[in-house]
């Protein structure tokens, strides 16, 4: 990685985490969204560095919690998310907003397979042998099959403007096949956060 990139990623995490600790200071609500916006500034930094999804997995469900937890005074049917519970729960914590990324990754290399001419059959099932040695994917469970529902289902605007972006980047390459590849073979970056 170059130094003029990582000082430029430095840069923007510095202006987020001041705009994070001025909202920390200022909004009336005991530093919530303050909280939600220093995590979400961390997780774009991993994402600019192209680190991996475990390393911003964190950071992600902290925001999510953030979010839920300011909705709580708001919603009725709104409960404290299970992060800042007092109870102890003897499962382990969902991992949903990981998981939903890395299915996204794994339906836009699949959209570019085609592209550039492989049968949706065949993309399906190379992404699917590829996705099944990734962290936090049970490879039991995941066929050619189970990556074209991943396709086929419905999807936010926000989403599919995800997949089109990563599509495109791997499409624009100079070499399309060799980017697809290298993306299939190690996991993915994380997502950055939308901006509150």
């Amino acid at each position: 990685m170059k130094s003029s990139h990582l000082r430029a990623c430095y840069g923007r995490l510095q202006k987020r985490l001041d705009g994070a600790y001025e909202k920390y200071l200022t909004a009336n609500d005991d530093g919530k969204e303050g909280a939600e916006l220093g995590c979400q500034a961390v997780a774009k930094f991993l994402h600019e560095l192209d680190e991996h999804p475990e390393r911003a997995a964190i950071f992600m469900a902290l925001t999510k919690s953030f979010q839920d937890l300011r909705s709580v005074g708001r919603i009725r049917s709104a409960t404290v998310p299970p992060i800042f519970s007092r109870q102890k729960r003897p499962t382990s914590r969902p991992r949903t907003s990981l998981h939903r990324h890395l299915q996204l990754m794994a339906v836009a290399m699949m959209e570019a397979l085609m592209r550039i001419g492989e049968r949706e059959k065949d993309a399906a099932s190379i992404v699917a042998r590829s996705v099944s040695k990734w962290r936090y994917i049970d490879a039991g469970k995941l066929t050619a099959t189970t990556v074209q529902n991943w396709r086929k289902r419905r999807r936010s605007s926000v989403e599919e403007r995800k997949i089109a972006t990563i599509v495109g980047e791997c499409l624009t390459s100079s070499h399309p096949r060799g980017r697809i590849d290298e993306t299939l073979k190690s996991p993915p970056s994380i997502p950055g956060p939308q901006a509150a």
